[in-house]
């Protein structure tokens, strides 16, 4: 005799775990997007009181000697449409600013541990969405590329853990080399100008031992390689082959010119560089050792509204 009341109570119990497993998966993506959708509720609502602020603000007269092109206006009485990181634009769509994923990745970076422009144990966000937005981009163009990445300027890991959620980045075949001192810039590298433009009191106020926390941050991702010390003694202590993208965030020109001229050989044609301070006023020092690299190396450096320089590392073919 053929058992078929055990058949039909197993079949029976198999389909109701497949429905269970079925359920328990809906609702869990039913409560991602629930959290997603309140991650933007809460940015939607940031960015109507900055609007309201901006509105509410005086609009700053031109410098002297400004003339508005042809086709242009002051936009008096309309608020921005992006209003942080000392960058305001009008009449523009930052479109990353809507995307989930972005927003994901930009928030577990920004809510590692750092006190950059906020005080110390504070979640508050200093809204560089656009910065990170650009490095993003440049990593997302890396991924596709032969090579490694590599981050010179990590501290808490405000970028590079963006760049490992919005990667995926245990799904790339590459390491992520991230060079810091991991306590702040190092004084003994600063020119005289730049402990006269503030650099010190910066590294003091910005910056403290956080090794061992980002070491946390990054046991994700198991290829993510910390490698602690000043640059360029540092660097000999990587055995990187081949890059395909570079961020360069050192705050002061030493170290950021050591890194250039390691770095830049080993680059990928096509991988892109992302230099964080090249157009910020009160860094001079870099943006001059930076075009002096570039001039020599016969590639020129995109500066952008953000503050950033974007090189391009070029065919072999075109270089001059």
């Amino acid at each position: 005799m053929f058992d078929f009341t055990g058949k039909k109570s197993r079949l029976f119990s198999e389909r109701l775990q497949k429905v269970t497993a079925e359920r328990d998966e809906a609702r869990r993506q039913r409560d991602k997007q629930k959290a997603l959708s309140e991650q933007r509720r809460v940015r939607l609502e940031e960015m109507a009181t900055s609007l309201a602020a901006a509105r509410a603000a005086a609009v700053p007269a031109f410098p002297p000697g400004f003339t508005v092109p042809p086709g242009n206006r002051w936009p008096e009485g309309e608020p921005p449409t992006f209003y942080a990181d000392n960058l305001a634009v009008w009449a523009k769509h930052p479109a990353f600013m809507e995307d989930p994923q972005f927003l994901r990745a930009y928030h577990r970076g920004m809510q590692s541990g750092h006190h950059m422009a906020r005080p110390r144990g504070s979640d508050a966000d200093i809204h560089i969405e656009w910065r990170t937005h650009v490095v993003l981009w440049a990593a997302r163009h890396g991924a596709g590329l032969a090579g490694d990445f590599v981050e010179c300027g990590v501290n808490t890991g405000v970028y590079s853990l963006a760049i490992c959620d919005f990667l995926d980045f245990n799904q790339l075949d590459k390491d992520f080399w991230l060079f810091d001192t991991f306590c702040g810039i190092p004084t003994e590298q600063m020119t005289d100008q730049e402990k006269a433009e503030g650099r010190a009191e910066m590294s003091a106020a910005y910056y403290s031992d956080c090794f061992e926390m980002v070491k946390n941050h990054f046991s994700p991702w198991p290829r993510a390689r910390l490698v602690q010390g000043t640059i360029p003694d540092s660097l000999p202590r990587a055995p990187v082959r081949a890059v395909s993208f570079l961020s360069v965030d050192l705050n002061i020109a030493l170290p950021e010119r050591a890194a250039m001229e390691h770095f830049w050989p080993l680059l990928t044609p096509g991988a892109v560089v992302v230099l964080d301070d090249y157009g910020w006023g009160r860094h001079e020092e870099q943006r001059a050792a930076m075009d002096e690299f570039a001039a020599r190396a016969g590639v020129p450096i995109l500066c952008l509204p953000t503050g950033q320089g974007l090189l391009i590392k070029p065919q072999p073919a075109l270089q001059r």
